[in-house]
């Protein structure tokens, strides 16, 4: 009996040691898990400012893009009424020179949209990679 009352006090000594060291395992390990989730928060954080930043530039290239083609329509408009002014000869050169500027606002229109395309793609780039 005396045996058994001492492997008892035994395995409870064992027990009581085990969970101890158990106890202070799982806490080295809670604070690290802890580390971890805040690093992986900040980084996340850090990358969502960065999307909004570029939604942000991106809106202002619109707002740009807009006014540029605004810009170049009442150009159109000036370079009409002033043909209407001018010689037949003197208006056919105006004519000609505003169709080359028109042509030329457009193509930096579609610049600008191939530069908004290639922005947007890789904003979408970076939101599947924050997700």
């Amino acid at each position: 009996m005396e045996a058994e009352y001492t492997c008892r006090q035994e395995v409870t000594r064992l027990l009581t040691e085990e969970t101890t060291r158990m106890k202070e395992i799982l806490a080295e390990f809670d604070a690290k898990e802890v580390t971890r989730t805040l690093t992986r928060m900040e980084e996340e954080n850090r990358k969502y400012d960065v999307y909004l930043r570029q939604k942000e530039r991106m809106k202002d290239f619109s707002r740009a893009k807009k006014e540029a083609a605004k810009r170049a329509d009442i150009e159109e408009y000036e370079r009409n009424a002033q043909a209407n002014y001018t010689s037949e000869e003197d208006r056919e050169v105006q004519v000609a020179v505003g169709a080359w500027k028109v042509k030329m606002a457009f193509a930096e229109a579609a610049r600008m949209e191939e530069a908004v395309v290639d922005f947007e793609a890789k904003m979408q780039e970076q939101i599947q990679a924050i997700r």
